[in-house]
């Protein structure tokens, strides 16, 4: 072949092939444009080039600028000597690397003009090669000629795609519209009453919504939040400047140990929560923040004097204290009441301690050898690998770059890419949305408050069980917006569709684990609010519509820039890896079991007294299989009850049909047509008679002293019907032993009135100083129409007449109640209401009890509950608090059943004590022998 057609080939070969050169030769030595830790990425280079393919295209790029750089070594070597050895001058002249930077042009022409000594030796080599006629001189000629336009390729400022870009004006608005509502969290309860700081979470299913105390990282990040609302354009300038000032006019105030702000504050008081501990993490957090909002004053208030207090709080901070210097690390924090270090460390890079790591030698409080001496072990997944964590969390890796700046392909920015990656990964194979991290889950304590603990991806976090539970967190998928902004707002948008989303944003998270959900549910909203979590989502919505603008005013402080440094660390070629072998992952499951019990008696055993019991902790019901009840107030006794064979006692209704004079009550009966529930929380008794069905259900409420017990009445025929309801009780309000040893005398301590809304108030007087009041309220409420006025009755023996223990002759009868209160000698409450019940309709009769020692307290329960729907949701909450309460303490349905049948054991006689004492022999006792058993009338058969 002859030469003249060759280098044609090779220049159009060459030419060809250049841009797959340049893009190979760009991602492996600087990683540009590309996203090394995407999945299409992987796909076609990552997979295929290795440490030593990289070194070999460095020594290909090395060799193309040969000439040059041999240029800049001769005339630098040749200088020094001609200066040191023959003019002694400029022996001092000399740049640094970054001024020459600066002075030096950036296109193409420059590096030309720049690089002249390798076009010179191209066109030599050139002009040789097609004298000798030679392939192999014309390649180099050709080589070394483009050689500054491969420096030119490789050093060109590319501008970084942000991850507002990516986004569609659909996709922002559905941003700042979450923003809103998230920041209305902090708008409502950022208030006087609180001291202008932020409530640490808002429940809306708990009786104090919101939790009145507060941390350093909720503190710094409500001031960041007030920052972006202003960045966001929720509130105006002025707002911003008034709330920023309250609350650093109340953090000044606030009590502090060698600068820090304690880990817990009570917001009404302003006091420090015992035990007093200064938390690493959340300091590290607050003066993080504090870096951020100082230029925000600066430049955007023009507040100077906010601004110095701020670098006054920030210089006052010592972090020195909360430093292990033989450990080179810092402690979790400091027990001020033991007043010591925890001994427990931060010692992984991939933490949320890494910002308090940061500022600390910032302020040159640690050296920065700590940094260096932060484990940097990694773990990988399908070829690419990044750190680890303790937790595996988004919390740790995700959290501090809301403010600190991240480097495109730093060892940290590849990390947090990597666990983005596994995020979407780890729920793709669980078939659930991503998003997981440290999050309230669907648990509650005794006091109805949902538990929290770090939830995190199995591969990445050291912690063992993490692959246990399934919890999803929108905050951890604001966080991720930085990497994978499209992919967040859909997620977003999923989590929102199961019922995530309301009145401050997004609830706290989503718990998909079976062990804590109800029978065949799949998952359960976690309905609360953190305010470190609401604060995270606000500022991650901020930083993408506003192109990180919170991280470039972190950065504008000098000493954070000083250490900037630190952050560009690059993924290292070799290091330690870790956790190699991953856990198995299985789909949701559908919970197996149920935590909620439920027993249905079909048949009365009248041998045992079955019995379930509901409470709420002070107010107990007990309900007896055949009807049967009492109930307790602590150990006051609420109505009259003693353990008997034959008599009937408790609370319960009488129904009369008045069309086809018919009477029955609501207690069990051995047939078909009636029947009993025992559930977790309540009580149901059904009965049918003739056309009329009767659902009796009792319960007690979740957070007030009061019984409830509904009576739903159904008629099935075809015909109206009108029909009488009476409930009855015999109150007693004393201890047990009390109304047993005495019943008379205790009677005569009882005192009826009648209140303005036709609810019957009893009131227990005192029989002694060292004695209590109490106060008991009855209500017998419907939101039906009634016939007639409400009518009661208190005196019993007008009520059931004499020597009478079968129906009462006033219901007998349908005589009117006398409607009288004051002092009885036996004492009773009967309420009636008459209602029409048309063919085919449903009623619902309420009896509403509660007690207290306090009147008021008891005619304001009276009030609240005198509402359908109040009611039907107390019916509900209590289910739900009962249900969370089992699965805390860990106990199945099945268990329940036999701890009640246990209590039925403890409390009643059993059937073998009963056959005992009827082999006893028996005799007549005396009336006045009798007395001393509490029994004022002469009966006979008595066992001896």
């Amino acid at each position: 072949m002859k030469v003249n057609t060759i280098y044609p080939a090779l220049i159009g070969i060459i030419a060809i092939f250049m841009p797959t050169i340049l893009d190979l030769i760009n991602y492996i030595v600087f990683r540009k444009n590309v996203d090394p830790n995407s999945i299409s990425a992987g796909k076609n280079i990552t997979k295929v080039l290795n440490p030593i393919k990289k070194s070999i295209a460095r020594g290909i790029i090395e060799f193309s600028i040969l000439p040059y750089k041999t240029y800049i070594l001769l005339n630098a070597i040749i200088k020094t000597i001609y200066r040191l050895k023959i003019s002694n001058k400029h022996l001092l002249e000399w740049m640094t690397s970054e001024e020459a930077e600066k002075q030096s042009k950036s296109d193409l022409k420059s590096y030309y003009s720049t690089m002249w000594v390798n076009v010179v030796i191209g066109c030599i080599l050139g002009f040789i090669a097609i004298s000798f006629k030679s392939i192999c001189i014309l390649f180099f000629a050709i080589f070394f000629f483009i050689g500054p336009f491969l420096g030119w390729y490789i050093s060109r400022n590319c501008k970084e795609r942000m991850p507002k870009d990516e986004l569609n004006e659909k996709d922002k608005q559905y941003l700042i519209d979450i923003g809103k509502r998230t920041w209305q969290f902090f708008s409502d309860n950022i208030n006087e009453k609180g001291n202008y700081l932020p409530p640490d979470n808002f429940q809306e299913d708990r009786k104090e919504k919101v939790a009145m105390r507060t941390s350093p990282t909720n503190i710094g990040l409500a001031l960041l939040a007030i920052v972006s609302a202003y960045d966001l354009k929720y509130i105006d300038k002025k707002t911003a400047e008034d709330k920023i000032e309250k609350m650093i006019n109340n953090i000044l105030n606030l009590e502090k140990w060698n600068g820090h702000l304690y880990n817990w504050y009570n917001t009404l008081n302003l006091k420090p929560l015992i035990p007093r501990y200064i938390s690493t993490v959340d300091s590290g957090n607050f003066v993080g923040y504090l870096y951020t909002l100082k230029p925000f004053l600066i430049k955007e208030l023009k507040r100077e004097d906010l601004a110095n207090i701020i670098d006054n709080i920030i210089k006052n901070t010592d972090f020195k204290v909360l430093y292990d210097y033989k450990k080179r690390l810092f402690s979790i924090g400091f027990n001020v009441e033991e007043n010591k270090l925890t001994d427990s460390y931060y010692d992984l890079l991939a933490s949320e301690a890494r910002q308090a790591s940061a500022i600390s030698i910032a302020k040159k409080d640690v050296d920065a050898k700590h940094w260096a001496n932060l484990s940097r072990t990694l773990t990988t997944l399908n070829k690419y690998k990044g750190l680890v964590s303790w937790s595996g969390t988004a919390f740790e890796y995700l959290m501090p770059n809301v403010n600190i700046k991240r480097y495109k392909g730093s060892l940290l920015d590849e990390s947090c890419r990597f666990m983005v990656m596994s995020q979407m990964e780890y729920a793709k194979k669980l078939g659930i949305p991503w998003g997981i991290s440290e999050a309230a889950f669907n648990l509650k304590d005794l006091n109805n408050n949902y538990q929290y603990k770090a939830f995190g991806i199995p591969w990445l976090g050291l912690k063992r069980g993490l692959d246990e539970d399934m919890v999803v967190s929108p905050y951890s998928v604001a966080l991720s917006m930085q990497y994978k902004p499209k992919d967040a707002i859909e997620n977003l948008k999923q989590i929102e569709s199961q019922g995530m989303y309301n009145q401050y944003g997004f609830y706290e998270s989503i718990d998909f684990t079976a062990e804590r959900l109800g029978y065949g549910k799949i998952s359960e909203p976690v309905k609360t609010y953190m305010a470190h979590h609401q604060g995270l989502i606000l500022l991650s919505i901020n930083n993408i519509i506003n192109n990180d603008i919170l991280v470039k005013r972190f950065s504008l402080n000098p000493e954070i820039e000083a250490v900037d440094i630190l952050l560009q660390e690059r993924m290292p070629e070799k290091a330690i890896i870790t956790k190699e072998k991953k856990e198995k992952i299985e789909k949701i499951k559908i919970k197996d079991y149920e935590s909620y019990y439920k027993k249905v008696y079909w048949k009365i055993d009248s041998r045992l007294k079955n019995l379930n019991v509901i409470s709420n902790g002070q107010y107990t019901i007990f309900t007896l299989q055949n009807g049967e009840s009492f109930s307790k107030f602590g150990n006051i006794l609420i109505n009259r009850f003693k353990e008997t064979e034959d008599l009937k006692q408790g609370i319960f209704f009488y129904i009369k049909n008045l069309n086809q004079n018919t009477i029955w009550d609501t207690y069990a009966e051995n047939n078909e047509k009636s029947k009993v529930i025992y559930e977790s929380g309540k009580t149901e008794y059904l009965k049918t008679i003739g056309n009329i069905e009767a659902i009796e259900s009792i319960t007690v409420a979740p957070d007030e002293n009061v019984e409830i017990r509904r009576l739903e009445l159904k008629n099935t025929g075809l015909n109206f019907e009108n029909l009488e309801i009476t409930s009855f009780l015999e109150p007693v309000i004393s201890r047990p032993e009390q109304d047993y040893a005495h019943p008379a005398f205790n009677n005569l301590f009882l005192n009826f009135e009648k209140l303005d809304t036709g609810s019957v108030l009893i009131k227990r007087k005192k029989r002694g100083e060292a004695q209590r009041e109490y106060y008991l309220g009855v209500d017998f409420f419907t939101e039906a129409e009634t016939i007639g006025d409400l009518e009661y009755e208190i005196d019993k023996e007008k009520f059931v007449g004499k020597e009478n223990f079968g129906t009462p002759e006033m219901i007998k009868n349908s005589k009117p109640y006398s409607k009288n209160t004051g002092i009885v000698l036996d004492p009773i409450i009967a309420i009636k209401r008459t209602v029409k019940l048309e063919p085919g309709e449903i009623i619902t009769l309420d009896l509403i009890i509660t007690i207290d020692e306090n009147k008021e307290k008891v005619i304001e329960n009276l009030n609240k509950f005198e509402n359908t729907n109040v009611i039907t949701k107390t019916f509900d909450l209590t289910k739900a608090k009962v249900e969370a309460e089992n699965i805390y303490l860990g106990v199945k349905g099945t268990e329940i059943e036999i701890y009640q049948k246990m209590l039925s054991l403890l409390l009643f006689q059993n059937p073998t004590k009963t056959d005992t004492l009827k082999l006893l022999p028996k005799r007549v006792y005396s009336q006045s022998e009798l007395w001393k058993f509490g029994i004022s009338r002469r009966f006979t058969n008595i066992t001896s």
